[in-house]
């Protein structure tokens, strides 16, 4: 959560599917109050395929 506390804009995260506890994190880090306003966006993406 550190390292993405401080980035902003657009922020593309690929193979999702291998950190499951990923998305609960940015939920967090995404409803601090500090974070009110600021502009940011997750594009969270995976694959369903087990390989």
């Amino acid at each position: 959560m550190s390292t993405l506390s401080g980035l902003n804009g657009l922020v593309v995260i690929d193979e999702i599917q291998h950190l499951p506890e990923l998305p609960e994190s940015l939920r967090v880090l995404m409803d601090r109050p500090e974070r009110m306003g600021q502009n940011g966006q997750f594009l969270l993406l995976g694959s369903a395929a087990q390989g």
